[in-house]
Parts: C-alpha cells; sequence; structure tokens
C-alpha cells in the first residue's frame, strides 16, 4: 500500500499543476497479409480532452446534441503517437483518416479510449462516448 501524504495547500496546487499526461500504451496492429504496425497511444492533456468534447457537440439555437461523425478519427488523431508521446497525425489528418480501414483502425480506436480512461475496467463506455456512439 503505498503512503498517503497530506500535503499543504501550496504543495497541492503545486503537484496538482504538475501533473502532466503520462499514460502512453504500445499496441500492434494487425495489417493483414501477415504484416503488423507497432504503434502508440497516449493520454491527453485536460485541455485537449475538452477540445475533443465539445467538438463532437452541436449547437441549434439553444440547444445541445451529440455527435457522432468523426469521432473515432478525432479521437485517433489526438492520441496516436511515437514513443517520445508527440503526435503522428496532425489535424490536418481527419480527412484522410475517414478513409482508412476499419479493421486497424477499430482496435487503436479502442486503444486510445482505454488509455484515457473513457471505457470502465468492467468494459462500460464513458457517458460522453456511450451517448455519442448511441447517437443520442
Amino acid at each position: 500500500m503505498s503512503e498517503v501524504y497530506a500535503p499543504s495547500a501550496v504543495d497541492l496546487r503545486a503537484q496538482l499543476l504538475a501533473a502532466k499526461p503520462t499514460r502512453k500504451e504500445q499496441i500492434e496492429l494487425d495489417l493483414g497479409d501477415g504484416q503488423s504496425l507497432i504503434v502508440w497511444v497516449r493520454e491527453m492533456s485536460l485541455g485537449e480532452r475538452d477540445a475533443f468534447e465539445a467538438g463532437q457537440m452541436e449547437r441549434d439555437g439553444s440547444t445541445f446534441t451529440m455527435k457522432t461523425e468523426g469521432l473515432k478519427a478525432r479521437l485517433i488523431v489526438l492520441c496516436t503517437c511515437n514513443e517520445d508521446g508527440s503526435r503522428v497525425f496532425g489535424d490536418n489528418d481527419f480527412d484522410a483518416l475517414l478513409e482508412a480501414g476499419s479493421s486497424v483502425m477499430e482496435p487503436l480506436f479502442s486503444a486510445c479510449q482505454r488509455v484515457n480512461g473513457m471505457v470502465e475496467e468492467d468494459g462500460e463506455v464513458d457517458p460522453f462516448l456511450d451517448s455519442q456512439q448511441s447517437g443520442e
């Protein structure tokens, strides 16, 4: 069991502000024909996560609705990285990713969800993404 530390308010603030995204996971993608590719996915920062979620909302007057179009590609763009954590895709790669094979991209999307805590250990999906996928 880890030691519990009760920091002062100043220490707590400093520790929380210093908490940078650190989670990364290496996955192997099956490209078919006996070929595979090693890919890394990373945790988004809070700002990236907020922008991702806001980008999935549409406003019609005073009503907001969730949109599912492009959700997987947007998450893959933000989270696929090199071993050093730098993004592989730029925002301008979004349209090209929409044309990529789903058999390769679905496992990559699932890894992005997992690393970013969008899927619970019991397989439950984050409520934000669940409403996205169900089309609500």
